[in-house]
């Protein structure tokens, strides 16, 4: 009788451990909230875009980081992350850099959803590409932030040498979107995705057409001679030698190329399906306190207009082949 009323006993006391440990959790949701950066498309659509690789990195407010299990000390997308209540630091892109840092505000019980963007680029494959002597393009693109002057470090990659399409998952903020040797500004919006826009432009028949960024630029634009060449949609500083009577009876001149888009897109923006918002979710008007990078401007200028470019001098290359 006596070691059946210990059972009971024992077991009465197991219980009530048992609901001590049950219920500890529901103390600590009290007390934490959840940060969670959801992806933009579903894992096959981000394999067919060539979407590349996302990490989230969390801050305390003071900068030091809230290290996960990962080497990197990073969380993939849509896993939930739970932390105190207070501010935090959120880095999303493939590389590491301080300056890519947004912040959040957390509160107890609830789930703050890190509102991103996304940039694109599609051009042909490889097998597509007529063979030439120059060096064919791909979708490989590279995003840097966009300071007020200058260049800022590198975020993000995707895409490799052969790759025909590639996407980057960013937050929202201004960056330099850098590829094929040129490099256009965008601002990346909360739920948007923006497509680059690219065109053809060429063959030249005369080898001495160069294209530069902007005119005197050392740097030129990779070109080929027997095709076109597939550029950013924007303006360019372009050049040829011309005859002149004296020596060295030849100079370059310098004229303007705009590269039209051929996308089939209205507009080179496209807005995503925004996840459907939750009761424990904080708005977004709490949960982002910093909207956009500060020291970027607030606007981002618009691509020139396409333009005809200048009659060609009596020993300029020729129109570009249909």
């Amino acid at each position: 009788m006596l070691a059946e009323s210990h059972r009971v006993i024992a077991t009465l006391v197991n219980a009530a451990m048992g609901l001590l440990v049950t219920t500890a959790p529901a103390l600590s949701d009290e007390s934490t909230g959840t940060l969670f950066v959801p992806s933009l498309m579903s894992p096959k659509a981000a394999a067919d875009t060539g979407l590349g690789p996302v990490r989230v990195w969390v801050h305390a407010s003071g900068g030091a980081m809230l290290r996960s299990g990962a080497e990197d000390g990073g969380y993939p997308l849509d896993e939930p992350i739970i932390v105190s209540e207070g501010q935090y630091l959120v880095e999303v892109g493939s590389v590491r850099v301080e300056a890519n840092r947004l912040r959040v505000a957390v509160r107890a019980g609830k789930e703050t959803v890190v509102p991103t963007g996304m940039v694109r680029i599609e051009v042909e494959t490889v097998a597509s590409q007529s063979p030439d002597a120059c060096a064919t393009w791909s979708a490989a693109l590279e995003v840097s932030l966009r300071p007020v002057a200058g260049d800022g470090p590198i975020v993000a990659r995707a895409g490799e040498s052969e790759a025909p399409r590639s996407a980057l998952q960013l937050v929202p903020g201004y960056y330099r979107l850098h590829w094929n040797g040129a490099s256009v500004e965008v601002e990346v919006k909360p739920w948007t995705v923006y497509h680059v826009e690219t065109g053809l432009t060429g063959p030249f028949r005369n080898a001495s057409y160069e294209v530069a960024l902007t005119e005197g630029s050392e740097k030129r634009i990779p070109l080929c001679q027997r095709r076109a060449t597939r550029l950013l949609a924007q303006a360019y500083a372009a050049s040829f030698m011309e005859p002149i009577s004296e020596p060295p009876f030849r100079e370059r001149v310098w004229g303007r190329l705009v590269v039209s888009s051929d996308s089939r897109r209205k507009s080179a923006f496209e807005t995503l399906k925004r996840p459907r918002e939750r009761p424990s979710e904080l708005s977004a008007v709490e949960a982002l306190l910093e909207p956009v990078w500060s020291e970027a401007p607030s606007t981002v200028p618009a691509a020139p207009a396409p333009e005809a470019p200048p009659a060609p001098a009596p020993e300029a290359p020729p129109a570009p082949a249909p």
